[in-house]
């Protein structure tokens, strides 16, 4: 009986891949969110050089979460 039944489903199967169908749309897998905005602070131009950080001297570093900006 299973047999018969297995047989059925398979020469089912075997018709269907027969038949013309039309392609499937490109489906996105749902575990990948849609593609984001790129941000606005994003340099869109590799070749242009990144904006310098805003008042900030050359050559003294930011001061650290452990040290206190001394005044000169």
């Amino acid at each position: 009986m299973s047999q018969s039944v297995a047989t059925h489903v398979f020469h089912a199967v075997g018709i269907e891949a027969q038949t013309p169908q039309p392609p499937d749309p490109p489906v996105t897998p749902p575990d990948q969110p849609p593609p984001t905005p790129m941000p606005p602070d994003t340099n869109p131009d590799p070749t242009r050089e990144p904006p310098e950080p805003p008042s900030q001297p050359i050559g003294d570093p930011p001061p650290g979460p452990n040290e206190t900006p001394h005044v000169c």
